[in-house]
């Protein structure tokens, strides 16, 4: 009560806050804390709610097309796939268009507003196919909103308000774990489990909080669009297309991606397509990520078995443990856990980058590691990722063989440890793939990893639609008259070769980063030798005038006693004779 009296009631940035005296003191002198800041009551609801959507709806959209749909499994299964390989496109052109035009916020407004719609349409379109078709592209679009624009829209609130970044990237991460954690735990035990009550409710909710992100319009940092690196590579590559019939002069040493290096010639006539070597370079880094790349595409078949098939066996089990009723989403949630709990120990044992605002249990558990292991580091991370991809199709193919077998149907626990092994498969991959691409390219593009890496696994979703019209005879209806037992063998078979790939494409990467390190230590010891023997030079020449002086003053005083002795004789004889003539 004492507290309630002695507090006021003001108006800030638009704003009726309930302040104490403490805090109009702080209002008046500009700063700003977690007390002060009204956007992540209103901002955070936007996390709340992305996650309770991504778990409800979206990861168990393959369960809603064989429930409500009554569509066959290949047919569900190429409706998922597909709109995660648009998904992923769209997520690049999406950021492209954010940076360079509309800015985070409007991006923001523009994917949640089709997030909303897209829930509302799916709501009430029944047994209209359009309205249905209609659904899907706009609740992707909204999707595409949460990882990279949401993400990095709260990263610019927290750094706005704290100078320190690394500090500010970490209370970032609290907030969004905490809130994305809540929607989590209402999606996997609040919700009913009747499809128009999920698809009510998330509309509802998704609506409500995009009204509230609204409302603290006032209080959001904006930072204005600029131009897109990816304008930059594009302009680099049409330049060296363009030119390609010019030739280098002389002997020029340059690496494989040399035609890319054509666009820093000058051209006669046209130098607006005349680049630097730094600007040509952002293209090349970009470029050598490809082989890599190729090395996820079967990663992305079996992640998008995961987000499919996986899902669909869920709703062939008994799916009650005890007396509570649980269906996919628990099922998604332990694969997350596991993913999280992977990538956060990994992190913490070998961080990417060493900071000061990590905490001190951290700094005691780190791993102390050169440059060179570091990237060696990577590199095994994500190999580990393809051995548990191979680890859980395995697992699926057993399970699955024993399920078929079983009189009575088996326990949802059952299915339990290819989703976690799924989940630890995209812990040490996907992460390590995000901190390799951070490690390739420039700092300018390391925005663009997560949506290129989610490109080129959602082109391997796509793969997913190809293997099962190849295998369609392993396929009927539904679960029952299918033999996905039989597909996950072949998937084992797909995954292991993938895995001798990586293998083979990783050691060259290895054998190019070592050169790499290994020149930029020759480089710096040269720089350190050349700068030990001008120093020599120096002191060798200081030295050198010294002794000079020295020898100069020294001849100087002999000759001064000379002198005085000359002097002194001179003298002499001049009184000797004078006292001769004296005498005289």
């Amino acid at each position: 009560m004492v507290a309630a009296r002695r507090a006021k009631v003001v108006w800030y940035g638009g704003e009726k806050l309930w302040c104490t005296k403490l805090v109009l003191q702080r209002l008046g002198t500009g700063q700003r804390g977690y007390w002060d800041a009204p956007w992540r009551a209103k901002g955070q609801g936007l996390v709340f709610s992305h996650a309770l959507v991504e778990y409800a709806v979206v990861s168990v959209l393959m369960s809603y097309l064989t429930q409500q749909w009554k569509a066959s499994l290949p047919k569900a299964a190429a409706v998922v796939n597909v709109n995660e390989s648009l998904t992923s496109i769209m997520a690049i052109v999406s950021s492209h268009i954010s940076d360079a035009y509309l800015g985070r916020f409007k991006m923001l407004l523009f994917t949640n507003a089709a997030y909303t719609i897209g829930l509302v349409l799916l709501y009430i379109s029944g047994s209209k196919v359009a309205v249905f078709y209609m659904a899907l592209p706009l609740i992707m679009l909204g999707k595409v909103g949460r990882e990279p624009h949401l993400k990095a829209f709260f990263a610019d609130q927290f750094k706005a308000q704290d100078d320190n970044d690394e500090r500010a990237e970490y209370r970032r991460k609290t907030w969004w774990r905490s809130f994305g954690f809540l929607g989590i735990l209402v999606a996997t035990f609040a919700l009913p489990n009747f499809w128009p009550n999920i698809l009510k409710i998330s509309a509802s909710l998704m609506g409500a909080t995009y009204v509230m992100f609204l409302c603290g319009y006032s209080f959001y940092k904006c930072i204005e669009p600029t131009e897109s690196p990816l304008t930059l590579v594009f302009r680099v590559f049409v330049a060296a297309t363009l030119k390609r019939r010019l030739e280098f002069p002389g002997h020029v040493m340059l690496p494989r991606t040399r035609w890319l290096y054509k666009a820093v010639l000058e051209e006669e006539g046209n130098k607006g397509r005349l680049f630097t070597i730094t600007q040509v370079e952002e293209a090349t880094h970009l470029l050598e990520m490809i082989p890599m790349w190729t090395t996820f595409l079967v990663y992305g078949l079996v992640k998008s078995t995961g987000s499919t098939f996986f899902i669909e066996q869920a709703e062939y089990v008994n799916g009650y443990i005890g007396n509570i009723e649980v269906g996919a989403t628990f099922l998604i949630v332990i694969k997350s856990i596991s993913s999280f709990a992977i990538s956060f120990m990994f992190e913490l044992l070998v961080p990417q980058r060493l900071t000061e605002s990590q905490p001190r249990y951290a700094t005691r558990l780190r791993i102390k590691l050169t440059e060179s292991q570091r990237r060696y580091a990577t590199h095994l991370r994500i190999g580990v990722g393809m051995l548990f991809s191979i680890f859980s199709c395995v697992t699926a193919w057993r399970v699955e063989a024993r399920r078929l077998q079983a009189i009575n149907a088996i326990s949802i626990l059952w299915l339990a440890p290819q989703f976690c092994l799924l989940g630890v498969m995209e812990g040490f991959a996907e992460n390590g793939l995000m901190a390799f691409f951070s490690n390739q390219v420039s700092e300018s593009m390391e925005n663009y990893g997560p949506p290129f890496n989610e490109c080129v696994i959602g082109i391997g979703s796509l793969l997913s639609v190809l293997s099962v019209h190849l295998f369609r005879d392993l396929f009927g209806e539904n679960v029952d008259e299918s033999r996905l037992d039989k597909y996950y063998r072949n998937l084992v078979i797909f995954s292991f070769t993938n895995l001798v790939l990586y293998c083979f494409i990783s050691s060259r990467y290895q054998y190019e980063e070592v050169l790499e390190v290994e020149l930029t230590e020759v480089v710096e010891e040269g720089e350190v030798e050349k700068e030990a023997a001008e120093i020599k030079e120096v002191v060798e020449e200081e030295v050198t005038e010294i002794i000079e002086v020295v020898e100069e003053g020294e001849l100087t005083e002999e000759a001064e006693v000379v002198k005085e002795g000359e002097v002194a004789k001179v003298r002499k004889v001049v009184e000797e004779e004078e006292i001769v003539e004296a005498a005289v």
